[in-house]
């Protein structure tokens, strides 16, 4: 069970981080080329690939291991007015599942999940205050009942402050964010709500402060911390890690450091860029990918 939460809790960070809209700031005039995968000692373990369209939004990117044949892969489909409308993920070369976008006034209002037999899995719904932000996240699983619902709270800013999950009416878990100089520098989060906790995460984010870089992320953590035995928090290392940024000349990452929280490295990754457009959804979400490659038990 403990390790089962654990898993749980990961996916669950990455999904706040990436609503949150912590940036990487990537320059527009350049769009992201290749991402290889290496192990602590320089050898290459793997690699991802990029296709673009012609309208320059990435319509596929497939990640390769030691074979020719690619085990991961995504393809995305736009409707004329360039928004995403379709993502499916394959494994093997075969279709894994797909997600179904909706928008109203360019934001996705609806998330339709199915499996690769056309079976409708899961559904999440937004709702957006007047200022464009997404005050509601709900999840409504396999059509049948409400899995959760997120409610997020703003400060006078209009900075995420707060997100509470609830399940059947009960709150689940609760992030509670730290803003400053408009910048998402600390997330706790709270699995099990606040008044009865049994996990606690930290993220933490440290900006670069002088330079050409400034503003741009130069490191990156998330602690995980089982609260549920007794004693002092027990530091859980599947879930637990952090992760260093290089830029290159043209600002964009160059080079991504993971570590464990035993501050082993797995292994790092490094990016290639070209001039053209820039996909900054997709390839922020790629980014978000290339951790996943080395985190986990």
């Amino acid at each position: 069970m403990k390790k089962t939460a654990a898993v749980l809790l990961f996916i669950q960070l990455f999904v706040f981080q990436i609503l949150t809209a912590q940036s990487y700031q990537v320059p527009d005039k350049m769009r992201l080329q290749k991402v290889e995968f290496f192990s602590p000692d320089g050898k290459s373990v793997g690699r991802m690939e990029i296709e673009y369209g012609p309208k320059g939004v990435i319509v596929s990117h497939d990640t390769y291991g030691s074979s020719e044949k690619p085990w991961r892969g995504m393809r995305y489909e736009y409707n004329d007015s360039g928004q995403l409308v379709k993502a499916s993920q394959l494994f093997d070369d075969d279709l894994y599942e797909y997600t179904v976008y909706e928008y109203k006034k360019n934001h996705v209002t609806k998330e339709s999940v199915y499996d690769r037999d056309d079976k409708l899995v899961m559904v999440t719904l937004y709702e957006y205050d007047n200022k464009g932000k997404p005050v509601t996240r709900a999840v409504l699983e396999s059509g049948e009942k409400w899995k959760s619902i997120s409610l997020n709270e703003y400060d006078g800013k209009n900075k995420l402050k707060r997100m509470v999950t609830y399940q059947m009416g009960v709150p689940v878990s609760t992030s509670v964010v730290e803003n400053r100089k408009d910048k998402q520098v600390k997330t706790d989060h709270y699995f099990g709500g606040e008044k009865r906790e049994e996990w606690k995460t930290v993220n933490t984010v440290v900006f670069i402060t002088k330079g050409a870089l400034k503003g741009r992320i130069k490191e990156y953590s998330s602690y995980s911390y089982w609260l549920g035995g007794e004693g002092e928090p027990e530091l859980d290392d599947c879930s637990s890690f952090s992760y260093k940024l290089e830029y290159d000349k043209d600002k964009n990452i160059h080079r991504i450091d993971v570590y464990s929280s035993s501050k082993t490295s797995p292994g790092y990754a490094e990016f290639t860029w070209e001039k053209g457009k820039l996909d900054r959804e997709i390839t922020e979400q790629i980014i978000e990918q290339t951790f996943r490659m080395y985190i986990g038990c």
